[in-house]
């Protein structure tokens, strides 16, 4: 009796392993790493003084001044010093250095909403490619 016991195999379970998300975005300007995340904290300010879901702004490309707010909100947690003025001269420096605002919008803002949870792995992964696809052809 007691061997038939012994006998009986453990059911292993395998819990699924999901990939993480990057931690942050890195933004450069002026040979200066800035890395963005917007917190829950700084997704609640955004939507409370733009009055939507954030993630409408990604409907089409947002005013140079929602995209200003939503990389100075995102900048907070690494970068707690910068202003908002701050951001806008950096955004200038960035488009000095050859950026534009397309890809200030491609490059910075729709990265940070894929590390700040508003997609799924799968789904930023999806969007990149497909941002990348769009930009080859513009």
């Amino acid at each position: 009796m007691f061997e038939e016991q012994e006998e009986v195999q453990a059911v292993e379970t395998k819990e699924e392993v999901k990939p993480k998300r990057k931690p942050y975005v890195t933004w450069v300007v002026n040979g200066t790493e800035y890395k963005l995340k917007l917190t829950t904290d700084a997704i609640c300010q955004l939507e409370n003084k733009l009055k939507v879901n954030l993630l409408s702004t990604l409907d089409t490309m947002p005013p140079l001044n929602v995209m200003c707010g939503i990389i100075h909100m995102s900048a907070q947690r690494f970068h707690h010093g910068l202003s908002f003025n701050n951001i806008k001269a950096l955004v200038d420096d960035y488009i000095e250095e050859g950026g534009s605002q397309l890809e200030l919008f491609t490059d910075v803002l729709v990265p940070i909403f894929e590390v700040s949870g508003f997609f799924s792995l799968e789904m930023g992964q999806a969007m990149t490619e497909n941002m990348e696809v769009a930009k080859a052809s513009i």
